[in-house]
């Protein structure tokens, strides 16, 4: 089986509710689930907000089953030190896409 390809999509409002439910499941990984205060709504208007607070990257692949790959959820930031930077808070891949070297192409 050769190694699907990868689509990289910018994340909308539509994501909102799909993503967030990931979100969690990581947090439940992490046994960190009650420190989920996130809504779906306000997660969501951080799609449509003037200023948008968030960016959040999705890759999908091309293949026909279970398209979502994972996704990048980062915003940027200055440093008083360093100047302009990306805080990247989840790197998120699928289970049955791990070890095939997807989050590093988040990077490329």
């Amino acid at each position: 089986m050769s190694k699907p390809k990868l689509i990289f999509r910018e994340g909308t409002e539509k994501d909102s509710r799909f993503i967030l439910n990931k979100i969690k499941d990581l947090a439940r990984f992490m046994d960190t689930e009650d420190m989920v205060t996130l809504t779906e709504d306000d997660f969501g208007k951080e799609f449509t907000s003037e200023n948008k607070f968030i960016n959040l990257l999705i890759a999908e692949t091309d293949e026909e089953e279970s398209k979502f790959v994972g996704y990048a959820l980062f915003f940027p930031f200055f440093s008083s030190y360093s100047g302009k930077r990306l805080y990247l808070e989840d790197l998120f891949i699928e289970e049955k896409y791990r070890g095939n070297g997807f989050g590093k192409v988040f990077f490329s």
